[in-house]
């Protein structure tokens, strides 16, 4: 996939690959990846308080191994596909406002081809992570920053906390249920769906947003750059 990208970057927009640059990628990576942990740590913390999410055993810490691999391949082929592809060549003609409202919506269809998908859990999709790691793509104008995040949130709530992962069923670190209304627990598509989940995380998205905005480093759309 990388190298797929960097094609795309190099001869179809004949550029270099800025985006990838390894300036701080290191930093950020491991910014992301706190971040991510962190963040996920919080939805499952207030669902463990609501008594939602309950912790029954343990597994064998091997059992993380494969969604080591799958949360490795998702956040970096995810990330390069819808904020380094998708955000960054609508953002360019329609300016990050519209970018952000528009990749964000079609993350969270995307995730409608997922097993106990729901239009609930595309909306929160769309919302926690579709705008936030955008955001955090603004923030940095990099992808280092949004793919520790997306690795380390899918990696967590799998490997670790045992949770369904957009879905699709984890068997992690801990041996967990998660119950209560759909709406609050997140019910078969995993925490992601709870509107804790969309809470904390949009308050990160906002945060990213912004300390970019502030910072100039919003684009206009093409009819409001020559003012």
């Amino acid at each position: 996939v990388s190298f797929a990208y960097y094609g795309f970057v190099r001869v179809i927009e004949r550029r270099s690959v800025t985006e990838l640059s390894s300036r701080n990628s290191l930093v950020e990576l491991i910014i992301g990846v706190l971040v991510g942990a962190v963040l996920f740590s919080v939805t499952i913390g207030i669902l463990c308080l609501l008594g939602y999410y309950k912790i029954i055993g343990i597994n064998p810490w091997t059992v993380m191994f494969s969604w080591l691999v799958l949360a490795i391949i998702s956040g970096v082929s995810e990330e390069l596909l819808f904020r380094g592809i998708l955000f960054r060549v609508v953002e360019e003609s329609l300016g990050t406002w519209f970018s952000l409202a528009i990749s964000a919506l079609i993350f969270g269809l995307f995730h409608l081809a997922n097993p106990n998908a729901t239009l609930w859990g595309a909306i929160a999709i769309a919302i926690e992570a579709g705008v936030m790691l955008a955001a955090a793509f603004v923030y940095t104008r990099r992808l280092w920053l949004p793919i520790g995040i997306h690795f380390a949130w899918n990696f967590v709530q799998g490997a670790i906390f045992g949770v369904a992962v957009s879905g699709n069923e984890a068997t992690g670190l801990l041996q967990s249920t998660l119950n209560g209304p759909s709406l609050l627990s997140g019910g078969a598509f995993g925490a992601e769906g709870s509107i804790f989940a969309v809470l904390v995380c949009l308050i990160a998205g906002i945060y990213f947003i912004r300390k970019s905005y502030q910072q100039g480093k919003f684009i206009k759309p093409f009819w409001d750059r020559s003012k």
